[in-house]
């Protein structure tokens, strides 16, 4: 299973085996009495819950707790096609630093803070590659400060590697995250990561 609402659906199913895969570190039903109760009467119906990093799995075992050890965790790590960043880019000399940010435009992602951390420097550009809900509200923040001249969205591409190329750095604002994997994304890329030092990601 993977995602709500599949996740309390297969925990009803009769089968054999049942496998979870957990994804993040927080979600809005951790914060919820009554999807506390749901949840842990559904995780113990599971053989194994599979994690995509440590941090989630170190959340996952904490909000899981006053269960015991009933439910049995691994950790696969989550990962990229390496062969998409197998060329270097070369080094760059620009003058202005160019900055990227790969995601969704969601709070979670909280690109408006990233968005917010270049206004006002020169020579600083932020790319932003990716879409969600909150494009149009940041976009007109954008208008409303000035920064057209700064701050470019792409919304969804396929060609991220070759994006990376052409920038200085990642940066990501993540309130939290499962697998931080524009980070990984970046370093195979040879870039260097700007980010918060959160589980999944520091």
């Amino acid at each position: 299973a993977h995602l709500f609402p599949a996740f309390y659906v297969v925990s009803l199913l009769g089968r054999p085996t049942k496998v979870f895969t957990e994804h993040s570190t927080d979600n809005r039903r951790r914060h919820s009495p009554l999807f506390r109760r749901l949840d842990r009467f559904a995780y113990q119906r599971f053989d194994s819950c599979v994690a995509i990093s440590d941090g989630v799995s170190h959340a996952l075992r904490a909000y899981l707790e006053p269960i015991g050890d009933s439910v049995r965790h691994d950790t696969i790590m989550n990962g990229i096609q390496l062969l998409d960043y197998s060329e270097r880019a070369p080094e760059r000399r620009d003058r202005e630093l160019r900055l990227i940010a790969v995601g969704s435009l969601t709070s979670r992602q909280n690109v408006a803070e990233a968005i917010a951390s270049v206004h006002g420097m020169k020579d600083v550009s932020l790319t932003v590659v990716v879409d969600g809900p909150l494009r149009r509200a940041l976009e007109s923040k954008v208008d409303a400060n000035n920064q057209r001249h700064q701050v470019t969205f792409l919304g969804i591409r396929s060609d991220v590697p070759e994006l990376l190329k052409n920038h200085h750095a990642l940066i990501m604002t993540s309130e939290f995250e499962g697998f931080g994997l524009g980070a990984v994304e970046a370093m195979a890329a040879h870039l260097p990561v700007l980010a918060p030092d959160i589980p999944g990601v520091g």
